[in-house]
């Protein structure tokens, strides 16, 4: 008998329902219809070696498995370049009002206010007739209260020779404030027995309409 060479199990299938559909009455009359490799016998299943078919269509995308545990943290990254400056903020709100903070040191006395009303005021001084050395003689004449001093000066020597004027400055109270005008002058001898004599005088103005 001539054998037949099968090239798939489907095939094999096939040849076996024909050959009992043909078979006479050595076999049942019943119909046996074959789902599985295993009905067929182990012999003739081995001579089955046909090529491997081509592969069947992919599959449709299973269900998303689940989010599976953490994993450990990683190093820290080097650190990046420095980004550009921001622009600028908007300027913030006024703070509250600081405590008063304590009284300072009074300061120092100020110029004098508006000066008004002028007057000259003058004093003469005279050296003893009895002297008969060098005289030093000084003479101060003060503003009135509630005046200062402007200026002030001397005159009346002309009729000397040989005087010296060592001061001719305001003159100043207790508390270093002007009061008047000071002139100290040094006679000589010849006009002592003479009498030496110089005048004082100052400007005097009132203060602030005074």
């Amino acid at each position: 008998m001539r054998r037949l060479k099968l090239r798939s199990p489907v095939t094999l299938i096939a040849g076996v329902a024909l050959f009992l559909s043909l078979a006479g009455t050595g076999i049942a009359a019943s119909r046996y219809v074959i789902t599985s490799v295993a009905q067929i016998k182990p012999s003739v299943v081995a001579q089955l070696r046909g090529n491997r078919g081509p592969g069947g269509r992919t599959g449709p995308q299973g269900v998303t498995g689940p989010v599976g545990a953490q994993g450990p943290k990683g190093d820290a990254g080097p650190s990046g370049p420095q980004g550009p400056n921001g622009e600028k903020g908007a300027s913030g709100a006024p703070g509250t009002q600081g405590a008063t903070g304590a009284t300072g040191p009074q300061g120092p006395q100020g110029a004098p206010g508006g000066l008004s009303n002028y007057n000259v005021y003058q004093l003469v001084g005279t050296t003893p007739l009895s002297a008969t050395t060098t005289t030093d003689l000084t003479v101060t004449v003060d503003c009135p209260t509630g005046t200062v001093p402007v200026g002030g000066g001397y005159h009346g020597l002309s009729d000397y020779e040989g005087t010296e004027v060592w001061d001719d400055d305001a003159a100043t109270g207790s508390q270093g404030q002007p009061v008047g005008w000071r002139v100290t002058v040094q006679f000589p001898p010849e006009p002592v027995s003479q009498g030496g004599k110089v005048y004082a005088e100052v400007v005097c103005a009132g203060q602030g309409g005074s």
